[in-house]
């Protein structure tokens, strides 16, 4: 027995109605304080859901957009999370304010310090200072770790994005290629 079905792909009116719909159910998803919420990332998924406006027509003027960027400012003295750190980069990144750009060196550090031996990232990086970023020996000691593909993915992503504003990412990234080089199968 043979099926077939004839698949209809969505009109450009149906694909911007979902849009726009995805547009009103972020914006009323926000917190007053201007974050979203998901448990242990607050300041990860205010800067997806941030981003996602911003990419969506949203202006970067806009309350929601603001309101989203300096949440993720004012929790940035402790942030260690890789997801979190590689997150705030992109949004502060895709925002552009040159005011952000010590947040971003700051972010950029502690990714940077938070890489493993193996080239790898795991959940949490130390908290180190944008002057590491020019006395390498002032970094943190590597940890041992293997990391895992999901939190290294990130720290990738965020660290190019942050290279962007002249931050100079290529240890890290040998590190990285390494990693990778290394565990392939054959």
């Amino acid at each position: 027995v043979m099926f077939t079905s004839v698949v209809q792909a969505q009109t450009d009116q149906e694909v911007t109605e979902s849009r726009l719909n995805g547009v009103e159910f972020l914006k009323s998803q926000q917190k007053e304080d201007g974050s979203w919420e998901y448990e242990g990332h607050p300041v990860g998924i205010t800067a997806l859901c941030t981003m996602a406006l911003l990419e969506n027509g949203i202006p970067v003027n806009d309350p929601v957009i603001r309101k989203g960027r300096e949440f993720v400012l004012k929790e940035s003295d402790k942030l260690k999370s890789t997801y979190d750190l590689a997150l705030a980069i992109l949004l502060l990144s895709r925002v552009g304010d040159r005011e952000d750009k010590v947040q971003i060196r700051r972010f950029a550090a502690r990714l940077i310090a938070g890489q493993t031996t193996t080239g790898g990232w795991t959940y949490s990086c130390p908290l180190a200072s944008a002057s590491s970023l020019n006395n390498p020996r002032a970094r943190p000691k590597l940890g041992t770790s293997p990391g895992d593909n999901s939190c290294t993915q990130f720290a990738v992503l965020g660290l190019w994005t942050a290279s962007r504003s002249n931050i100079n990412i290529d240890n890290s990234m040998i590190g990285v290629a390494r990693r990778f080089v290394e565990t392939q199968n054959e």
